[in-house]
């Protein structure tokens, strides 16, 4: 196993755990808005009165969306680490995720303001996209 394949598979486990919570959080978040004292609560958006159960529904399904596209990529990735021939889908993954994280980002500049979670969620697919990349060319 090569040190690129090695690196992979650290980063797809913590990528793994990572889906797992947003899992969690975004269950959490759906089934917590159903608590008696949510409904009916208001919440001050912007100017804007928004009922704090939908904000924590939409919030909640976004975290379950979110963990199960991290689950898929780390599962895609541990699975390439481990047989180097498998690596394909997740490096096309892997760019997809980059040239997203990209515009995201573009777009938050844009808008002032670029969270550290976002620039953190950039590096990791850029890791992902590069180890995938050596593995690739280990191939060849």
């Amino acid at each position: 196993m090569s040190g690129s394949q090695k690196a992979l598979k650290v980063v797809s486990i913590i990528v793994i755990i990572y889906a797992i919570l947003m899992i969690l959080l975004g269950a959490f978040l759906c089934f917590g808005a159903s608590l008696p004292g949510i409904a009916g609560q208001a919440i001050d958006v912007d100017g804007s009165a928004l009922d704090a159960a939908a904000v924590s529904v939409i919030l909640g399904v976004g975290s379950l969306v979110s963990g199960v596209v991290y689950l898929i990529l780390g599962l895609l990735g541990k699975r390439g680490a481990k047989n180097p021939q498998k690596i394909g889908p997740f490096f096309v993954l892997s760019i997809i995720g980059v040239i997203l994280s990209i515009a995201s980002a573009v777009l938050g500049i844009m808008q002032g303001s670029f969270p550290l979670s976002q620039f953190v969620g950039l590096l990791i697919v850029i890791l992902c996209a590069v180890l995938a990349f050596n593995i690739k060319k280990q191939q060849a």
